[in-house]
């Protein structure tokens, strides 16, 4: 498992991070959403730390 992947996303003007296939999500329904690229790429980083290779 990797950290993930950051996509813009044009419709709302936000970014996302894909995790599997599937935009992370704070709530379920909810994906989590940041202003900047930057700060996905943040949470991408911390995720990969976090989880590794663990699935």
């Amino acid at each position: 498992m990797s950290g993930g992947s950051v996509e813009f996303e044009p419709r709302d003007g936000m970014y996302r991070l894909i995790v599997d296939g599937k935009p992370l999500e704070g709530e379920p329904g909810q994906p989590l959403r940041f202003e900047t690229a930057a700060e996905a790429e943040r949470v991408r980083y911390s995720r990969e730390q976090l989880f590794g290779g663990r699935r």
